[in-house]
Protein backbone atom coordinates (compact mmCIF):
# COMPACT_ATOMS: atom_id res chain seq x y z
CA UNK A 1 0.00 0.00 0.00
CA UNK A 2 2.67 2.28 0.37
CA UNK A 3 4.44 1.88 -2.53
CA UNK A 4 0.99 1.92 -4.37
CA UNK A 5 -0.09 4.86 -2.63
CA UNK A 6 3.36 6.91 -2.44
CA UNK A 7 3.37 7.53 0.98
CA UNK A 8 4.80 6.10 4.23
CA UNK A 9 1.57 4.91 6.91
CA UNK A 10 1.44 6.99 10.02
CA UNK A 11 0.29 4.30 11.55
CA UNK A 12 1.37 0.87 10.84
CA UNK A 13 -0.69 -1.23 12.21
CA UNK A 14 -0.26 -4.86 12.64
CA UNK A 15 0.32 -7.58 9.57
CA UNK A 16 -2.99 -8.04 7.58
CA UNK A 17 -4.51 -9.40 3.85
CA UNK A 18 -6.78 -7.18 2.41
CA UNK A 19 -9.45 -9.04 0.49
CA UNK A 20 -11.14 -5.97 -1.29
CA UNK A 21 -11.45 -1.85 -1.20
CA UNK A 22 -14.34 0.22 -0.14
CA UNK A 23 -15.70 3.70 -0.42
CA UNK A 24 -19.02 2.76 1.01
CA UNK A 25 -18.86 1.58 5.22
CA UNK A 26 -22.43 0.42 4.45
CA UNK A 27 -21.32 -2.45 2.32
CA UNK A 28 -18.06 -2.87 3.49
CA UNK A 29 -16.75 -6.45 4.18
CA UNK A 30 -14.21 -8.40 7.14
CA UNK A 31 -10.99 -7.48 5.20
CA UNK A 32 -11.51 -4.28 3.06
CA UNK A 33 -9.82 -1.61 2.53
CA UNK A 34 -11.87 1.23 3.57
CA UNK A 35 -10.55 4.54 1.13
CA UNK A 36 -12.27 8.22 2.29
CA UNK A 37 -13.72 10.16 -0.47
CA UNK A 38 -14.95 13.65 0.60
CA UNK A 39 -18.12 14.37 -2.23
CA UNK A 40 -20.29 16.85 -2.53
CA UNK A 41 -23.07 15.58 -0.82
CA UNK A 42 -21.13 13.73 1.62
CA UNK A 43 -17.46 13.04 3.54
CA UNK A 44 -16.24 9.49 3.68
CA UNK A 45 -14.51 10.61 6.62
CA UNK A 46 -17.45 10.83 9.08
CA UNK A 47 -18.01 7.17 8.66
CA UNK A 48 -14.58 5.75 10.00
CA UNK A 49 -15.54 4.05 13.42
CA UNK A 50 -19.00 2.17 11.47
CA UNK A 51 -16.21 1.10 8.82
CA UNK A 52 -13.80 -0.41 11.34
CA UNK A 53 -17.03 -2.15 13.53
CA UNK A 54 -17.85 -3.93 10.27
CA UNK A 55 -14.56 -5.04 9.97
CA UNK A 56 -12.27 -3.18 7.69
CA UNK A 57 -8.18 -3.98 8.01
CA UNK A 58 -6.58 -0.32 6.61
CA UNK A 59 -7.60 3.32 6.22
CA UNK A 60 -6.78 5.87 3.68
CA UNK A 61 -7.83 9.19 4.97
CA UNK A 62 -6.73 12.66 3.69
CA UNK A 63 -4.00 14.71 5.60
CA UNK A 64 -6.44 17.67 5.80
CA UNK A 65 -8.90 15.29 7.92
CA UNK A 66 -6.14 14.48 9.94
CA UNK A 67 -5.04 18.25 10.69
CA UNK A 68 -8.78 18.95 11.50
CA UNK A 69 -7.70 19.09 14.96
CA UNK A 70 -9.88 16.02 15.82
CA UNK A 71 -9.22 13.12 13.60
CA UNK A 72 -10.84 9.82 14.73
CA UNK A 73 -8.41 7.12 14.25
CA UNK A 74 -8.44 3.43 15.51
CA UNK A 75 -6.91 2.38 19.12
CA UNK A 76 -4.53 1.08 19.92
CA UNK A 77 -2.51 2.58 17.51
CA UNK A 78 -0.98 -0.86 16.79
CA UNK A 79 -4.41 -2.37 15.55
CA UNK A 80 -4.90 -0.66 12.28
CA UNK A 81 -2.85 0.62 9.58
CA UNK A 82 -3.69 4.17 8.48
CA UNK A 83 -2.14 5.92 5.50
CA UNK A 84 -2.39 9.86 4.98
CA UNK A 85 -3.07 10.72 1.64
CA UNK A 86 -3.53 14.65 -0.01
CA UNK A 87 -6.83 13.25 -1.79
CA UNK A 88 -8.72 10.08 -0.89
CA UNK A 89 -10.15 10.07 -4.89
CA UNK A 90 -6.57 9.96 -6.29
CA UNK A 91 -5.20 7.29 -3.74
CA UNK A 92 -7.81 5.23 -4.57
CA UNK A 93 -7.00 5.49 -7.99
CA UNK A 94 -3.74 4.92 -7.46
CA UNK A 95 -4.56 1.77 -5.88
CA UNK A 96 -6.14 0.89 -8.49
CA UNK A 97 -3.06 1.65 -11.11
CA UNK A 98 -0.99 -0.61 -8.73
CA UNK A 99 -3.06 -2.92 -8.46
CA UNK A 100 -3.70 -3.37 -12.21
CA UNK A 101 -0.09 -4.15 -12.59
CA UNK A 102 -0.96 -7.34 -11.07
CA UNK A 103 -3.77 -8.66 -13.41
CA UNK A 104 -3.07 -10.89 -15.58
CA UNK A 105 -5.80 -11.93 -17.96
CA UNK A 106 -6.75 -10.01 -21.22
CA UNK A 107 -8.62 -6.95 -20.38
CA UNK A 108 -11.40 -5.48 -22.65
CA UNK A 109 -12.72 -2.00 -22.04
CA UNK A 110 -16.16 -0.74 -23.60
CA UNK A 111 -18.11 2.35 -24.13
CA UNK A 112 -20.64 3.73 -26.32
CA UNK A 113 -23.01 6.48 -26.45
CA UNK A 114 -25.48 3.93 -26.42
CA UNK A 115 -25.55 0.09 -25.81
CA UNK A 116 -22.34 0.02 -24.08
CA UNK A 117 -23.69 -1.58 -20.58
CA UNK A 118 -25.80 -4.19 -22.55
CA UNK A 119 -22.29 -4.84 -24.52
CA UNK A 120 -20.55 -5.15 -21.16
CA UNK A 121 -23.03 -7.78 -19.99
CA UNK A 122 -22.78 -9.63 -23.03
CA UNK A 123 -18.98 -9.71 -23.15
CA UNK A 124 -19.42 -10.91 -19.47
CA UNK A 125 -21.93 -13.65 -20.63
CA UNK A 126 -19.54 -14.94 -23.48
CA UNK A 127 -16.63 -14.76 -21.72
CA UNK A 128 -18.21 -16.45 -18.04
CA UNK A 129 -19.37 -19.37 -20.59
CA UNK A 130 -15.89 -19.51 -22.53
CA UNK A 131 -13.72 -19.98 -19.21
CA UNK A 132 -16.36 -20.31 -16.41
CA UNK A 133 -18.00 -17.27 -14.54
CA UNK A 134 -15.51 -17.91 -11.69
CA UNK A 135 -12.81 -16.72 -14.27
CA UNK A 136 -13.64 -13.07 -14.86
CA UNK A 137 -14.62 -9.57 -13.48
CA UNK A 138 -16.70 -7.43 -15.00
CA UNK A 139 -18.01 -3.59 -13.97
CA UNK A 140 -20.58 -4.07 -12.00
CA UNK A 141 -24.23 -1.77 -11.93
CA UNK A 142 -22.96 1.56 -13.84
CA UNK A 143 -19.27 2.29 -11.82
CA UNK A 144 -18.22 3.06 -15.33
CA UNK A 145 -16.83 6.60 -13.86
CA UNK A 146 -13.78 8.23 -12.12
CA UNK A 147 -14.39 6.34 -9.34
CA UNK A 148 -16.48 3.36 -10.19
CA UNK A 149 -13.47 2.12 -12.41
CA UNK A 150 -10.87 1.82 -10.26
CA UNK A 151 -13.06 -0.03 -7.55
CA UNK A 152 -13.62 -2.38 -10.91
CA UNK A 153 -10.14 -2.44 -10.89
CA UNK A 154 -9.40 -3.00 -7.65
CA UNK A 155 -12.51 -6.22 -7.73
CA UNK A 156 -10.60 -8.13 -10.34
CA UNK A 157 -8.45 -10.63 -9.25
CA UNK A 158 -4.97 -11.56 -10.98
CA UNK A 159 -6.67 -15.30 -11.93
CA UNK A 160 -9.27 -13.89 -13.77
CA UNK A 161 -8.89 -15.17 -17.49
CA UNK A 162 -11.00 -11.48 -19.03
CA UNK A 163 -11.89 -8.06 -17.04
CA UNK A 164 -14.08 -6.36 -18.59
CA UNK A 165 -14.59 -2.42 -18.12
CA UNK A 166 -17.21 -0.47 -18.92
CA UNK A 167 -16.30 3.46 -19.34
CA UNK A 168 -18.44 6.37 -19.27
CA UNK A 169 -18.26 10.03 -19.60
CA UNK A 170 -19.77 13.18 -19.64
CA UNK A 171 -17.17 15.50 -20.84
CA UNK A 172 -13.61 15.59 -23.03
CA UNK A 173 -10.81 14.43 -20.97
CA UNK A 174 -12.29 11.74 -18.79
CA UNK A 175 -12.01 8.55 -21.02
CA UNK A 176 -8.46 9.32 -21.17
CA UNK A 177 -8.14 9.20 -16.92
CA UNK A 178 -9.84 6.29 -17.05
CA UNK A 179 -8.23 4.27 -20.10
CA UNK A 180 -5.04 5.11 -18.90
CA UNK A 181 -5.87 3.65 -15.40
CA UNK A 182 -7.19 0.60 -16.39
CA UNK A 183 -4.85 -0.10 -19.69
CA UNK A 184 -7.06 -2.13 -21.69
CA UNK A 185 -5.98 -4.93 -24.05
CA UNK A 186 -9.16 -4.71 -26.81
CA UNK A 187 -11.83 -1.57 -26.67
CA UNK A 188 -15.19 -2.00 -28.05
CA UNK A 189 -17.36 0.73 -28.81
CA UNK A 190 -20.87 0.52 -29.48
CA UNK A 191 -21.87 3.87 -30.84
CA UNK A 192 -21.88 7.36 -31.62
CA UNK A 193 -24.83 9.42 -30.66
CA UNK A 194 -26.43 12.33 -29.03
CA UNK A 195 -26.29 10.66 -24.93
CA UNK A 196 -24.02 13.99 -23.04
CA UNK A 197 -24.66 16.07 -25.97
CA UNK A 198 -25.35 18.56 -23.17
CA UNK A 199 -21.68 19.07 -22.68
CA UNK A 200 -20.24 18.99 -26.48
CA UNK A 201 -20.96 21.08 -29.44
CA UNK A 202 -21.03 18.29 -31.96
CA UNK A 203 -21.55 14.53 -32.90
CA UNK A 204 -17.58 14.66 -33.84
CA UNK A 205 -16.68 15.64 -30.35
CA UNK A 206 -18.27 12.69 -28.72
CA UNK A 207 -16.56 10.29 -31.35
CA UNK A 208 -13.41 11.97 -30.26
CA UNK A 209 -14.07 11.79 -26.28
CA UNK A 210 -15.19 8.01 -26.74
CA UNK A 211 -11.59 7.57 -29.14
CA UNK A 212 -9.93 8.17 -26.01
CA UNK A 213 -10.66 4.71 -24.60
CA UNK A 214 -7.82 3.81 -27.03
CA UNK A 215 -4.99 6.32 -24.82
CA UNK A 216 -4.83 3.47 -22.55
CA UNK A 217 -4.39 0.46 -25.32
CA UNK A 218 -1.05 -2.00 -24.45
CA UNK A 219 0.15 -4.89 -26.38
CA UNK A 220 -1.59 -7.90 -24.27
CA UNK A 221 0.66 -9.81 -22.08
CA UNK A 222 1.27 -13.60 -22.62
CA UNK A 223 2.65 -16.50 -20.57
CA UNK A 224 6.25 -17.17 -20.70
CA UNK A 225 7.82 -20.12 -19.91
CA UNK A 226 8.20 -19.84 -16.27
CA UNK A 227 4.25 -19.19 -16.32
CA UNK A 228 5.55 -15.43 -15.40
CA UNK A 229 3.28 -12.87 -18.17
CA UNK A 230 6.00 -11.25 -19.95
CA UNK A 231 5.80 -9.29 -23.51
CA UNK A 232 5.90 -11.47 -26.15
CA UNK A 233 8.30 -11.28 -28.97
CA UNK A 234 5.65 -10.29 -30.91
CA UNK A 235 3.04 -8.83 -28.98
CA UNK A 236 -0.67 -10.06 -30.06
CA UNK A 237 -2.24 -6.88 -31.45
CA UNK A 238 -4.25 -4.92 -29.71
CA UNK A 239 -7.59 -3.69 -31.42
CA UNK A 240 -11.00 -1.24 -31.93
CA UNK A 241 -14.14 -2.74 -32.57
CA UNK A 242 -16.31 0.41 -33.82
CA UNK A 243 -20.26 0.01 -35.44
CA UNK A 244 -19.08 0.88 -39.40
CA UNK A 245 -21.23 3.93 -40.58
CA UNK A 246 -21.07 5.48 -37.22
CA UNK A 247 -20.28 9.58 -36.81
CA UNK A 248 -16.46 9.81 -36.85
CA UNK A 249 -15.89 7.27 -38.63
CA UNK A 250 -13.00 9.02 -40.39
CA UNK A 251 -12.13 10.13 -37.22
CA UNK A 252 -11.73 6.54 -35.73
CA UNK A 253 -9.28 5.82 -38.64
CA UNK A 254 -7.40 8.61 -38.25
CA UNK A 255 -7.09 7.97 -34.22
CA UNK A 256 -6.30 4.48 -35.00
CA UNK A 257 -3.58 5.15 -37.25
CA UNK A 258 -2.25 7.93 -35.02
CA UNK A 259 -1.16 5.33 -32.61
CA UNK A 260 -0.39 2.22 -34.46
CA UNK A 261 -3.60 0.39 -33.34
CA UNK A 262 -6.02 -1.97 -35.62
CA UNK A 263 -9.27 -0.95 -36.80
CA UNK A 264 -11.71 -3.57 -36.88
CA UNK A 265 -15.45 -1.78 -37.91
CA UNK A 266 -18.09 -3.92 -37.73
CA UNK A 267 -21.52 -4.29 -39.66
CA UNK A 268 -24.71 -5.97 -39.18
CA UNK A 269 -26.22 -6.25 -42.72
CA UNK A 270 -29.51 -6.79 -43.82
CA UNK A 271 -28.84 -9.20 -46.75
CA UNK A 272 -26.20 -11.22 -47.75
CA UNK A 273 -26.12 -9.44 -51.42
CA UNK A 274 -24.44 -6.62 -49.34
CA UNK A 275 -21.48 -9.24 -48.05
CA UNK A 276 -19.39 -9.31 -50.92
CA UNK A 277 -18.66 -5.33 -51.68
CA UNK A 278 -19.19 -4.16 -47.67
CA UNK A 279 -16.07 -2.39 -46.63
CA UNK A 280 -16.17 -3.53 -42.82
CA UNK A 281 -13.64 -6.08 -41.41
CA UNK A 282 -15.89 -7.97 -39.79
CA UNK A 283 -19.90 -8.47 -40.57
CA UNK A 284 -22.68 -10.55 -39.93
CA UNK A 285 -26.18 -10.77 -41.79
CA UNK A 286 -28.97 -10.39 -39.35
CA UNK A 287 -31.65 -12.81 -40.49
CA UNK A 288 -34.39 -12.40 -38.25
CA UNK A 289 -35.34 -9.95 -35.27
CA UNK A 290 -38.21 -11.22 -33.56
CA UNK A 291 -40.23 -12.66 -30.43
CA UNK A 292 -37.59 -15.84 -30.54
CA UNK A 293 -34.65 -13.33 -30.39
CA UNK A 294 -32.02 -12.83 -32.47
CA UNK A 295 -30.35 -14.96 -35.61
CA UNK A 296 -28.32 -13.79 -37.66
CA UNK A 297 -25.33 -15.53 -40.00
CA UNK A 298 -21.71 -14.59 -39.33
CA UNK A 299 -18.66 -16.26 -40.82
CA UNK A 300 -20.12 -19.25 -42.58
CA UNK A 301 -22.22 -20.32 -39.52
CA UNK A 302 -25.87 -19.53 -38.32
CA UNK A 303 -25.94 -18.17 -34.89
CA UNK A 304 -29.00 -18.07 -32.68
CA UNK A 305 -29.82 -16.09 -29.24
CA UNK A 306 -33.12 -16.07 -27.63
CA UNK A 307 -32.67 -13.91 -25.02
CA UNK A 308 -32.28 -10.47 -26.92
CA UNK A 309 -35.16 -9.00 -29.26
CA UNK A 310 -33.65 -5.90 -31.18
CA UNK A 311 -31.36 -5.13 -33.90
CA UNK A 312 -29.51 -3.01 -31.84
CA UNK A 313 -28.95 -5.75 -29.16
CA UNK A 314 -27.99 -7.73 -32.37
CA UNK A 315 -25.25 -4.88 -32.92
CA UNK A 316 -24.07 -4.84 -30.00
CA UNK A 317 -23.63 -9.01 -30.47
CA UNK A 318 -21.85 -8.70 -33.49
CA UNK A 319 -19.67 -6.06 -31.78
CA UNK A 320 -18.57 -8.48 -28.43
CA UNK A 321 -18.06 -11.13 -31.25
CA UNK A 322 -15.47 -9.34 -32.86
CA UNK A 323 -13.73 -8.37 -29.96
CA UNK A 324 -13.34 -11.90 -28.79
CA UNK A 325 -12.29 -13.22 -32.43
CA UNK A 326 -9.94 -10.27 -32.16
CA UNK A 327 -8.54 -11.67 -28.53
CA UNK A 328 -8.09 -14.92 -30.44
CA UNK A 329 -11.43 -17.14 -29.13
CA UNK A 330 -12.04 -19.77 -31.81
CA UNK A 331 -14.97 -19.42 -33.72
CA UNK A 332 -16.78 -22.51 -32.75
CA UNK A 333 -16.43 -21.61 -29.21
CA UNK A 334 -18.18 -18.16 -29.62
CA UNK A 335 -20.91 -20.12 -31.65
CA UNK A 336 -21.65 -21.82 -28.69
CA UNK A 337 -21.21 -19.14 -25.99
CA UNK A 338 -23.83 -16.95 -28.30
CA UNK A 339 -26.49 -18.99 -27.66
CA UNK A 340 -27.01 -19.13 -24.39
CA UNK A 341 -25.69 -15.28 -23.26
CA UNK A 342 -28.29 -13.35 -22.05
CA UNK A 343 -29.22 -9.79 -20.18
CA UNK A 344 -27.55 -10.02 -16.45
CA UNK A 345 -30.04 -7.36 -15.62
CA UNK A 346 -33.12 -6.26 -16.17
CA UNK A 347 -34.21 -2.64 -17.56
CA UNK A 348 -32.58 -2.95 -21.04
CA UNK A 349 -35.36 -3.75 -23.92
CA UNK A 350 -36.01 -7.13 -21.58
CA UNK A 351 -39.23 -8.58 -22.74
CA UNK A 352 -41.97 -9.98 -20.20
CA UNK A 353 -44.40 -11.84 -22.04
CA UNK A 354 -47.98 -12.28 -20.37
CA UNK A 355 -50.73 -14.94 -21.43
CA UNK A 356 -53.93 -13.16 -21.86
CA UNK A 357 -56.91 -14.63 -21.20
CA UNK A 358 -58.43 -15.96 -24.50
CA UNK A 359 -54.63 -17.51 -25.20
CA UNK A 360 -53.17 -14.56 -26.62
CA UNK A 361 -49.46 -12.86 -25.74
CA UNK A 362 -49.20 -9.16 -24.16
CA UNK A 363 -45.57 -8.00 -24.70
CA UNK A 364 -44.19 -5.43 -21.78
CA UNK A 365 -41.01 -4.70 -22.43
CA UNK A 366 -38.73 -3.03 -19.80
CA UNK A 367 -36.41 -0.47 -21.05
CA UNK A 368 -36.12 1.88 -17.80
CA UNK A 369 -33.01 1.89 -16.72
CA UNK A 370 -32.28 4.56 -19.00
CA UNK A 371 -32.81 7.01 -22.18
CA UNK A 372 -31.41 9.45 -24.77
CA UNK A 373 -33.30 10.13 -27.84
CA UNK A 374 -31.35 7.47 -30.28
CA UNK A 375 -31.65 5.04 -28.01
CA UNK A 376 -35.68 5.78 -27.19
CA UNK A 377 -36.63 5.76 -30.81
CA UNK A 378 -34.46 2.79 -31.41
CA UNK A 379 -36.56 1.28 -28.94
CA UNK A 380 -39.99 2.43 -30.37
CA UNK A 381 -39.10 1.20 -33.42
CA UNK A 382 -38.01 -2.32 -32.23
CA UNK A 383 -41.05 -2.98 -30.38
CA UNK A 384 -43.03 -2.15 -33.93
CA UNK A 385 -40.79 -4.74 -35.36
CA UNK A 386 -41.56 -7.52 -33.18
CA UNK A 387 -45.57 -6.72 -33.35
CA UNK A 388 -46.63 -5.04 -36.75
CA UNK A 389 -50.01 -5.16 -36.76
CA UNK A 390 -50.09 -4.52 -32.84
CA UNK A 391 -51.99 -2.18 -31.00
CA UNK A 392 -48.87 -0.48 -28.79
CA UNK A 393 -48.54 1.89 -25.40
CA UNK A 394 -45.18 4.20 -24.37
CA UNK A 395 -44.80 5.41 -21.00
CA UNK A 396 -42.14 7.72 -21.53
CA UNK A 397 -40.02 9.15 -18.95
CA UNK A 398 -38.57 12.73 -19.39
CA UNK A 399 -34.48 12.34 -20.87
CA UNK A 400 -31.87 14.11 -18.87
CA UNK A 401 -27.95 15.52 -19.92
CA UNK A 402 -29.27 16.91 -23.11
CA UNK A 403 -29.04 20.92 -22.86
CA UNK A 404 -31.38 23.16 -23.66
CA UNK A 405 -31.91 22.73 -27.17
CA UNK A 406 -31.26 19.41 -28.00
CA UNK A 407 -33.83 18.32 -24.84
CA UNK A 408 -36.64 20.02 -26.65
CA UNK A 409 -35.43 18.29 -30.10
CA UNK A 410 -35.19 15.15 -28.54
CA UNK A 411 -38.24 14.56 -26.57
CA UNK A 412 -39.91 16.28 -30.10
CA UNK A 413 -38.49 13.66 -31.89
CA UNK A 414 -39.51 10.63 -29.39
CA UNK A 415 -43.31 12.23 -29.74
CA UNK A 416 -43.26 12.11 -33.69
CA UNK A 417 -41.27 8.67 -34.23
CA UNK A 418 -44.10 7.42 -31.33
CA UNK A 419 -46.75 8.59 -33.69
CA UNK A 420 -45.04 7.19 -36.91
CA UNK A 421 -44.57 3.96 -35.61
CA UNK A 422 -48.24 3.99 -34.80
CA UNK A 423 -48.27 3.65 -30.96
CA UNK A 424 -51.81 4.26 -29.54
CA UNK A 425 -51.21 5.19 -26.39
CA UNK A 426 -48.24 7.59 -25.09
CA UNK A 427 -48.60 8.29 -21.86
CA UNK A 428 -45.91 10.64 -20.44
CA UNK A 429 -44.15 11.53 -17.14
CA UNK A 430 -41.96 14.51 -16.74
CA UNK A 431 -41.97 18.78 -15.68
CA UNK A 432 -39.97 20.29 -18.24
CA UNK A 433 -39.64 18.92 -21.56
CA UNK A 434 -42.16 16.29 -22.06
CA UNK A 435 -44.90 18.95 -23.24
CA UNK A 436 -42.82 18.91 -26.91
CA UNK A 437 -42.97 14.70 -26.91
CA UNK A 438 -47.21 15.08 -26.62
CA UNK A 439 -47.24 17.68 -29.29
CA UNK A 440 -45.07 16.43 -31.97
CA UNK A 441 -47.52 12.83 -31.06
CA UNK A 442 -50.60 14.74 -31.23
CA UNK A 443 -49.71 16.53 -34.13
CA UNK A 444 -48.75 13.43 -36.38
CA UNK A 445 -51.45 11.43 -34.76
CA UNK A 446 -54.47 12.59 -34.29
CA UNK A 447 -56.32 9.70 -33.06
CA UNK A 448 -53.58 8.82 -30.41
CA UNK A 449 -54.41 8.61 -26.54
CA UNK A 450 -52.20 10.63 -24.26
CA UNK A 451 -51.77 10.93 -20.53
CA UNK A 452 -49.38 13.23 -18.77
CA UNK A 453 -48.26 14.08 -15.64
CA UNK A 454 -45.45 14.98 -13.82
CA UNK A 455 -43.92 12.36 -11.56
CA UNK A 456 -44.40 8.44 -12.38
CA UNK A 457 -46.50 8.06 -9.20
CA UNK A 458 -49.21 10.66 -10.71
CA UNK A 459 -49.38 8.26 -13.70
CA UNK A 460 -50.05 5.23 -12.22
CA UNK A 461 -52.65 7.43 -10.45
CA UNK A 462 -54.60 7.50 -14.29
CA UNK A 463 -53.88 3.72 -14.81
CA UNK A 464 -55.89 0.91 -14.40
CA UNK A 465 -56.14 -2.87 -15.37
CA UNK A 466 -58.85 -2.77 -18.23
CA UNK A 467 -56.84 -0.18 -19.87
CA UNK A 468 -53.96 -2.15 -20.22
CA UNK A 469 -55.38 -5.08 -21.28
CA UNK A 470 -56.17 -3.92 -24.52
CA UNK A 471 -52.82 -3.36 -25.64
CA UNK A 472 -50.53 -6.00 -27.35
CA UNK A 473 -47.05 -4.71 -26.29
CA UNK A 474 -46.47 -1.89 -23.70
CA UNK A 475 -42.86 -0.08 -23.77
CA UNK A 476 -41.62 1.57 -20.88
CA UNK A 477 -38.56 3.69 -20.99
CA UNK A 478 -36.89 6.99 -19.37
CA UNK A 479 -33.95 8.26 -18.40
CA UNK A 480 -32.72 7.10 -14.90
CA UNK A 481 -34.02 10.48 -12.80
CA UNK A 482 -37.08 9.46 -14.31
CA UNK A 483 -37.89 6.54 -12.23
CA UNK A 484 -40.17 4.61 -14.77
CA UNK A 485 -39.39 1.51 -13.21
CA UNK A 486 -42.29 2.14 -10.59
CA UNK A 487 -44.97 1.99 -13.88
CA UNK A 488 -43.29 -1.17 -14.57
CA UNK A 489 -43.93 -2.62 -11.07
CA UNK A 490 -47.48 -1.39 -10.99
CA UNK A 491 -47.90 -2.68 -14.07
CA UNK A 492 -46.43 -6.42 -13.26
CA UNK A 493 -48.35 -6.20 -10.34
CA UNK A 494 -51.67 -6.21 -11.88
CA UNK A 495 -50.77 -8.86 -13.99
CA UNK A 496 -50.03 -11.01 -10.99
Amino acid sequence: MARALGVEPVQAGKDFVANGVSIDSRIIQPGDIFVCIRGDRTDGHKYIQQALAQGATALVVEEQYLLSGDPTLPTPADSIAVFAVEDGLRGLQDLARFHRDRLQGTIIGVTGSNGKTSAKEMLAGLCGRLVGEDNISYTQGNLNNHIGVPLSILRAAPHHSYVILEMGMNHAGEIELLSKMARPHYALITSIGSAHIEFFTSIEGIARAKLEILSGLQPRKLPGATGSHIFDPDPVPTALAWPYGAVGSAIAREVCDRLQVPLIDFALLDSAAEQSDHPARSHAVLLSVDQEGVRMAYKGRTLHNRYYFSRPMASNLLGCLTILHAAGVPLEDLVAAFAAVRPITAGRFTIMPVERADGSRQLIVDDSYNANPDSFVSALESLRRLLPAGKLAVFAGEMGELGEQNALEGHERVGRVAAQQNYALLAVSGARYVSGMVRQYQQNKSDGAVLTAQQPEDLIAQLDEGMLRDFDGILIKGSRAARMERVLEYINNLQS
